[in-house]
Order: structure tokens, then sequence, then C-alpha cells
């Protein structure tokens, strides 16, 4: 009967032990999780699209948003030779695919996928202007979403573009016109194509030392000078955005703490 009892309670600490160790398990593939929902603008701009053949099709130059932040286009090379007499084009957002996972060393993998050959991508319309112009011509816009296969329900109410390369390395300026760091990266939700948060860099040299800074998207004014030049503002002191949680450069993991997040929503609803 001792024996039994001692087997008994053996068997009850290795399901306890064992119970542990699998919701340890599940905590961490669910932060994972959460991790890989997000994507950066560093890790779409630069990164290549492949079709269903598994083929690297095409590269991301830049990235078109809407003014609140809604991500419209991928603009990518076609043709030419090592970007000598290369086209490019404007391939909706809607028309590409973007999964990300957790490696076991912590870092994220983001791929890109459309359904569309490399030959029908290049014979997309083209942008020929230099102010993309065409992004805000009915008549071509209508022409691409077809070409592409899309709907054009979301474009109507779109607004005026902008896109992510005039906005990178753009110091921020805070109330009373101090600076409070330049655009580094955006963090986007890629299930809905939206734009969450503007990290902003601030101090160091040649990105040593440097802190991160995650603002809500829709806390940055965006407008153009004179010059044309962008302009970027935030209306909220310096000081509250150095007290501001801060995030490692790379996949800014601290934003899948949901206390986090609150806390930086809160500072500017306030």
């Amino acid at each position: 009967m001792k024996k039994n009892c001692i087997r008994f309670a053996a068997l009850a600490l290795f399901a306890s032990l064992a119970s542990g160790i699998a919701t340890a398990e599940d905590t961490t593939q669910a932060k994972k999780d959460a991790q890989a929902k997000m994507v950066t603008t560093t890790q779409i701009v630069g990164a290549s699209i492949y079709n269903a053949n598994d083929e690297a099709i095409t590269t991301v130059d830049d990235i078109v948003m809407t003014q609140d932040g809604k991500v419209m286009y991928l603009l990518a090379g076609v043709g030419g030779f090592a970007g000598v007499g290369e086209s490019q084009v404007a391939i909706p957002v809607k028309a590409v695919n973007c999964e990300c996972r957790m490696t076991e060393e912590d870092t994220k993998e983001c791929r890109m996928t459309a359904s569309i050959t490399a030959e029908k991508l290049q014979a997309a319309p083209k942008i020929e202007s230099d102010n993309y112009s065409e992004l805000n011509n009915q008549s071509w816009i209508s022409q691409n979403n077809s070409h592409f296969s899309v709907d054009s329900v979301q474009d109507a109410k779109r607004g005026s573009l902008m896109q992510f390369s005039k906005l990178n390395d753009v110091m921020a300026k805070c109330s009373q016109g101090k600076e409070c760091g330049q655009v580094d990266d955006f963090v986007i939700d890629p299930a809905n194509h939206q734009v969450k948060y503007v990290i902003l860099g601030r101090g160091g040299a040649l990105s040593i030392g440097e802190t991160y800074t995650p603002v809500p998207f829709a806390a940055l004014e965006v407008s153009e000078n004179d010059d044309n030049e962008v302009q970027v503002s935030i209306n909220q002191t310096s000081k509250v955005l150095k007290s501001l949680p801060k995030v490692t450069a790379g996949g800014y993991n601290e934003l899948e703490n949901e206390n986090v997040r609150e806390m930086i929503e809160e500072t500017f609803e306030k």
C-alpha cells in the first residue's frame, strides 16, 4: 500500500511538472505569435516578393500609404538589369500576402507572396512620372487594380498619399518646436495593412547608443513646407516622449506586451 502511495505521488508530481512545462511552452509560443503579427517597413523595403512557384519576381523599393497610415501599394522595380533601365510598378497591397514567424533564435522572418507570374508583373501599368501622379489618376488606378485582380472600394476615400521614403530619417518636432527624434521605422499590422506605430530614433552615433521610442501613427502630423520638404510634428512635449517605454532595434519585441501598448496609447489620449 505504501509503495502504491509513493507511486501515485510520483505520477502526480510528474503530471504537474509536465503540465507546467506545457503551459510555459504555450506561453512562449503565444508571445512568438504576438510578435509575428507585426511587421516593420525595414522588413518589407528591400525584401523580395515570391510567386506561387517560389520564385522571387521583384524587390520592394518603397511603401505608399494614406495620410491615416493605411498601406495601399508596394512600389517595385521590373525589367532592366542591376537597376539600370528598370521600370516601376505599384502593386496593390491587397494583392500581396505577408506572413511572419519567429525563429528559435527569436528573430522574425517575413515572407511576401503574390499570385502573379513574373511576366504578368512586368506587363503591369508603369509609373512614368517623377511625382507618382498616376496614383491619383482614377483611370490609371482602375486599370492597375484590374491587372492585379483587386477591387477598388478602398480607393474611393483614400485621400492624398505619401511614401515611406519621404518620411524616413525626417526629424520630428515636438510641441514648442523641439526635436524629438527622427523617423526610423514603421510598425504595421499586416492583417489590415495599418501602420500602428512610428519608431523615433534619438541620440547615439551611427545607430550606436541610439534609443527607440514607439509613437502611435495617429499622433503624427505630416505636412510640406514651401520647398516641398516633408515635415513631421507631434503634439506632445519632448519630456513626455522621453518618459515613454523604449523598444529594442530589430523587432521592437517590447510592443508584444499589452501593458506597454496601453501605456503608449493612454499617453496620447490625454
